[in-house]
């Protein structure tokens, strides 16, 4: 029952805290053991900073939250009392209410007369444009006893005229709700799905584990820098559509949802359709100018990313403080699961790219930063929403024309391989098709050399040592993978080239053909550990990983049948 001269006391929730308590320990967490990583790359290192900044101060808001024995809100006939307030507003100077209920949380909104806003001593970041003052109250965070919040407010307000002849009730802008179906999103999974399936229907040859091979993912449209700086620029595209296994596709369908829930009722499907594009081909532009040329990369990772970099920004859209720290939440208990796989078991043959991460976060941040210069909050959504489908439409058709260039980067592959001849134990064959094959406008010469002198190699061809040579002089001596020729003609040990390597991509080579040199020299024994070191820490679209697998299926099925 309700009394007036009353007053009501509500705490914080132990256990609805808990939840972004764990997301930004997690996030602190990622952080300390980055400090670890030995020689680690530029993108981590900001990574590591991020972690460490943004989830030791969330982390510590938070677990303040969950220990202060003070009210986090106070109703009482005098007026209202939020816990970073220091002064009690009274009810006359309250100008709106307005209650924000999604599923999963309720948002109580109380407007401040700005007059009276302007005295009241006030943290940094309550201040928004005009001095205006909204309390935003989470009661999502609170313990209520089963009170409602909202309508004691009302009734306080109800008992004080003065208060309610200037009490003027509005909706205002609400998160969207969780009822409202992301069919956007849904349509893009249901995207990525049928094509990994093509992937894996259309390979060019037998598929690693499961998952399409490096030479499939090149040859159906992956993002392979050698061919994006030949002109096949059209890949920047249909990379982002692609996926290394099903893990991968998976994880990216799970957070796209994720996406589509948070963002897609509130800008509508064009423009997340648009903003996903854009920040998809922004991550891997990113990428094209970080990763190493000859490095295959896929995914919709960059896109996913940078929607929710948009959701951020877009965050600060909403008047009300616990609006925002609610959407900035939800955004960020999907992107710091998204680092946890760089802490995974090594055998899944995965590496996050960054650079590509990172790429489609900037872009999504900008361009929500330029669409709020047209997005008043008195509209619903963003305007014009025709160049939103334009870019939606010209992302589609880009996608779909590369079918054509697809199809005859595809007949070629479709060809016998160099590595199908190798992995048979058919090296005179490979060492032609090799040759044949490095002619190619898109495949990495210098590798395709490499195979060429190894399988040679195992063939005792007397032209080894002459055509090491030749292959060498395309190379500067100080560049990789120059040293790894002198493996084979015997200027350099396994040991002495694992020496030379410098960061994890050439150790993984250095440590895959170290292997292979064992395995010419039949030191089998020798061999099969460094096979399985060079699977647990070569990326799975390295061809190494691919030869890892196969040789130590072949060592396998040698050692049955003796």
């Amino acid at each position: 029952m309700f009394e007036a001269d009353q007053e009501k006391k509500f705490y914080y929730s132990s256990a609805k805290l808990i939840r972004p308590l764990v997301v930004f320990a997690m996030m602190f967490g990622i952080g300390i053991l980055s400090l670890f990583v030995q020689h680690p790359p530029p993108l981590l290192v900001l990574s590591t900073w991020i972690c460490l900044i943004a989830g030791g101060l969330l982390g510590t808001m938070t677990l303040r939250q969950l220990l202060t024995r003070a009210p986090a809100l106070v109703l009482s006939p005098q007026g209202v009392k939020v816990r970073y307030l220091s002064d009690t507003v009274p009810w006359s100077a309250i100008t709106k209410l307005s209650e924000v209920s999604t599923k999963n949380a309720v948002i109580l909104r109380l407007a401040v007369d700005p007059a009276y806003a302007q005295s009241v001593p006030r943290p940094w970041y309550t201040l928004q444009r005009g001095g205006k003052l909204s309390l935003g109250v989470a009661i999502s965070q609170i313990d209520t006893a089963g009170t409602d919040i909202a309508q004691l407010c009302r009734s306080y307000m109800a008992a004080h005229p003065k208060a309610l002849d200037t009490m003027e009730e509005q909706a205002g802008r609400s998160l969207p709700s969780s009822a409202t179906q992301p069919f956007a999103s849904y349509g893009l999974i249901v995207l990525l799905a049928v094509i990994y399936c093509a992937e894996l229907a259309f390979a060019v040859d037998s598929n690693q584990g499961g998952s399409p091979s490096t030479q499939t993912l090149i040859a159906l449209g992956g993002m392979f820098g050698s061919s994006i700086w030949a002109g096949q620029w059209w890949r920047l595209v249909t990379a982002t559509l692609m996926h290394a296994s099903l893990a991968h596709l998976l994880g990216n369908s799970f957070a796209l949802w994720r996406a589509g829930v948070l963002l897609e009722g509130l800008v509508g499907r064009l423009w997340f359709l648009a903003l996903f594009a854009l920040c998809a081909v922004g991550g891997e532009v990113a990428s094209l100018f970080v990763t190493p040329a000859n490095t295959v990369g896929v995914g919709a990772s960059g896109g996913i990313v940078g929607l929710f970099a948009t959701a951020i920004v877009f965050s600060f859209h909403f008047r009300s403080s616990a609006e925002r720290t609610l959407m900035q939440t939800r955004a960020l208990s999907i992107l710091v699961p998204a680092v946890l796989p760089l802490f995974a078991g090594p055998d899944n043959g995965l590496r996050i790219d960054y650079s590509a991460h990172i790429g489609g976060a900037v872009v999504g941040a900008v361009l929500a930063l330029a669409l709020m210069l047209f997005w008043s909050r008195d509209q619903g959504r963003p305007r014009y929403t025709r160049a939103a489908g334009a870019v939606a439409g010209i992302f589609a058709l880009i996608a779909v024309g590369a079918l054509v260039p697809i199809t005859r980067t595809y007949a070629a592959y479709q060809e016998e391989s160099g590595f199908a001849a190798f992995f048979d134990g058919r090296y005179a064959d490979a060492v032609r098709l090799f040759g044949e094959q490095s002619e190619l406008p898109d495949v990495p010469v210098a590798y395709y050399d490499l195979w060429r002198i190894m399988a040679m190699a195992y063939a005792k061809d007397p032209r080894l040592q002459a055509q090491a040579q030749q292959a060498q002089a395309k190379l500067a001596p100080e560049t990789w993978p120059y040293p790894i020729f002198d493996l084979f003609t015997g200027k350099l040990s396994p040991e002495a080239l694992q020496m030379k390597a410098a960061g994890n991509d050439q150790l993984c080579e250095a440590t895959f053909y170290s292997a292979e040199e064992n395995l010419i020299e039949g030191h089998i024994e020798i061999a099969k550990p460094l096979l399985k070191n060079a699977l647990s820490i070569c990326p799975k679209t390295f061809f190494e990983f691919g030869g890892a697998q196969l040789e130590l299926r072949r060592l396998r099925e040698d050692s049955a049948g003796s």
